[in-house]
């Protein structure tokens, strides 16, 4: 006979790791407004979000800011609250000075010296030294727990050594590279 919990009221939001999460999320942000301009654009991959604009210095932040009043202004519609000491903004540029900071909700962003994207590692210069380097030593860490199974000594077929190469080494080193 199976267990039940008890009933209980659910204030707001949807369960973790659910199967309609994904869905329901998308249908909640369908509405979310599109930059005014062709140089902002706004990035969405599940509920990670980036806002990008191109353009001269002195006016990215004022597009910038046009744009995240207007997306300031559907957050509180929806009643969405933003972390902003989570946010970050980026400057891609060989420039040393960085515009004004752009506002969310009246908060200024600060400038950072880069992010993580959706597992990329992005530079203010875009050199990826940094998310090489990082990819490096995940390769190998990955490596060195493998050994015991791909080094010369073990007694594993080369084609099951290839196949750990394939599914364990291959992806954390081609993760974001150009094709």
């Amino acid at each position: 006979m199976p267990v039940l919990s008890s009933e209980r009221a659910i204030a707001a939001g949807v369960v973790q790791g659910s199967k309609v999460g994904p869905k329901l999320f998308n249908i909640y942000i369908n509405d979310i407004p599109s930059p005014r301009n062709c140089q902002t654009r706004l990035c969405l991959f599940s509920d990670d979000t980036a806002i990008k604009s191109t353009g001269a210095s002195d006016n990215i932040t004022n597009e910038l800011n046009s744009y995240l009043d207007l997306l300031g202004k559907w957050m509180i519609s929806w009643k969405i609250k933003i972390n902003t000491d989570k946010c970050q903004a980026v400057y891609f540029s060989r420039r040393r000075n960085n515009p004004d900071q752009p506002k969310l909700h009246r908060r200024a962003i600060p400038w950072s010296d880069g992010t993580k994207y959706l597992g990329v590692i992005l530079d203010k210069r875009l050199t990826f030294k940094k998310h090489i380097d990082t990819n490096r030593q995940k390769v190998s860490a990955i490596k060195s727990i493998l050994y015991p199974l791909i080094g010369r000594k073990s007694k594993l077929s080369l084609s099951n050594k290839l196949l750990l190469y394939k599914s364990l080494v291959r992806p954390v080193m081609s993760y974001a590279s150009p094709v």
